[in-house]
């Protein structure tokens, strides 16, 4: 169903036929929404939901719904029931062909759920995408672990543990121990 604009004001014709303005809101969506293609964010969202729930048969598919959810958050966040309402007044309906009262509260709900099994699926993918896209080196990879120390009593925290230093020092502070692995070329961290 491509989306059709609201009926606008009849009145003389201007040159080149046009009868009415419509204006709809570009503002970043000319090169997000690129991006996210780029980064087969649909296909990706298609597949890993398709490996749990088989074949969609949905009115709208979810790899359109979750790009809307996105450039909704990055460009201007509402609450779920006003997504529809924020879609209708940007280009992207139209880039989509989404009608507005396709985006629904009760839809989106449903697609936020869905995806909660899969977003540990979808994520690294996309990161993929992302760093083949970037052209990253990943021949050589540096790994460095530290250790931050801290004083007082943190019974109740599991990850802060008396573990043995490794500037040799006795295990009589607490510590936490982090790790981050980043690119050799340009230092890009990864995990």
């Amino acid at each position: 169903m491509p989306y059709t604009p609201p009926p606008g004001p009849s009145g003389p014709q201007v040159p080149g036929g046009i009868r009415h303005q419509w204006v709809l809101w570009l503002n970043q969506v000319g090169v997000l929404q690129p991006l996210l293609e780029q980064l087969q964010l649909r296909e990706e969202v298609r597949t890993a939901l398709q490996a749990v729930r088989g074949e969609e048969v949905a009115i709208v598919a979810s790899g359109r719904l979750v790009e809307v959810l996105v450039l909704n958050r990055l460009m201007a966040p509402r609450p779920l029931y006003r997504v529809g309402e924020w879609l209708q007044g940007s280009v992207l309906a139209h880039r989509l062909d989404l009608e507005p009262a396709q985006v629904n509260d009760a839809r989106l709900g449903r697609l936020l759920d869905a995806l909660d099994g899969v977003t540990a699926t979808i994520w690294p993918r996309l990161v993929a995408h992302a760093l083949a896209l970037g052209g990253t080196d990943l021949a050589a990879l540096y790994d460095d672990i530290t250790a931050f120390y801290f004083a007082g009593v943190y019974e109740d925290v599991p990850q802060i543990t008396y573990g043995s230093s490794r500037d040799g020092r006795p295990a009589t502070q607490p510590e936490v121990e982090v790790g981050r692995t980043v690119t050799a070329q340009d230092g890009l961290p990864l995990a």
